[in-house]
């Protein structure tokens, strides 16, 4: 079956690495390296990509009030 299809990197399901991408609104390769980088830990990498949103935010409104 397409969705319990598991990556070569590890055995986390490709589906909840996807369900991270549609969250954060990167791609499926930024998740993938992410997890490369990271670990096999789903929460490290939900909390890294939060952070490196939380970041972005801040520095988007700095330049708007500029």
């Amino acid at each position: 079956m397409e969705n319990s299809r598991k990556t070569k990197h590890n055995n986390l399901p490709a589906q909840e690495l996807m369900r991270l991408a549609v969250k954060f609104n990167v791609s499926f390769q930024k998740v993938r390296a992410a997890m490369y980088t990271l670990g096999h830990d789903l929460k490290d990498i939900e909390a890294w990509f939060q952070e490196r949103k939380q970041k972005l935010e801040i520095e988007y409104s700095y330049r708007i009030i500029q």
